[in-house]
């Protein structure tokens, strides 16, 4: 579960445990990067999860960061936090997996409501190919529709390290010219309970909006310690 921090609570899809399994984890970033956009206007974030699954293919969890927005520096009451929720099922094949998740983005503390929910199906194979599709009818509590999908590779090599690239298309109502698309590509190292990740960002999102700050051209370190209680 450590290596789907970077990706939220709608993270590709991971093997299902012999038994039910608990997962708490602590992340620090140098940014919180969201389909190419920064979601801390390029500052570090400081993030927590709690993952829940159960042998039957089942799962839920929970997931806080801090977040920044600079088109909102200005209001008394601006985004200063994010809280999601999500649960989903889950279930393996020989070569294949595949995930349903139902994930709810929410911001606490603030004036204007940017609530909203998203379903998200996605799809790995040996669990080295990975697709993943997220729709929203409500983004931002916009009423608008948004479709993000996302192509992945994951590739194991030495001592623990893996490598890991991500290709998407995001498309909504409410960016100018209707899509853009991001990409990311980096190196993941596991250690006992600490996973480290570097990994480096771009994207052609056009400018600053309520999406987040662009992420042009921009390296992410971070660091996340794990634990499970069960």
């Amino acid at each position: 579960m450590l290596l789907l921090t970077a990706l939220g609570p709608t993270g590709y899809v991971s093997a299902q445990p012999e038994g039910p399994s608990l997962d708490i984890y602590l992340t620090i970033a140098s940014d919180y990067l969201n389909r190419g956009a920064s979601q801390t206007d390029g500052e570090p974030a400081l993030q927590v999860g709690l993952d829940y699954r159960h042998r039957s293919g089942l799962f839920a969890g929970a997931w806080l960061s801090n977040v920044e927005f600079a088109t909102e520096a200005l209001r008394t009451k601006p985004r200063r936090s994010e809280l999601d929720y999500y649960v989903g099922y889950s279930a393996d094949h020989e070569e294949w997996s595949w995930a349903l998740t139902l994930a709810n983005y929410r911001y606490p503390n603030i004036y204007v409501s940017y609530d909203y929910s998203e379903l998200s199906v996605s799809v790995s194979v040996k669990e080295r190919f990975h697709y993943q599709a997220s729709h929203t009818n409500d983004l931002l509590a916009q009423g608008r529709n948004a479709l993000n999908q996302e192509i992945g590779l994951t590739l194991p090599f030495y001592r623990n390290f893996e490598f890991g690239a991500a290709v998407g298309l995001f498309r909504s109502s409410d960016i100018s010219g209707d899509h853009y698309t991001h990409f990311n590509l980096g190196v993941s190292k596991v250690w006992r309970r600490w996973t480290g990740d570097m990994r480096y960002y771009d994207t052609n999102y056009p400018r600053r909006t309520h999406l987040g700050d662009p992420a042009e051209r921009r390296w992410v370190l971070s660091l996340s310690y794990g634990f499970s209680p069960l």
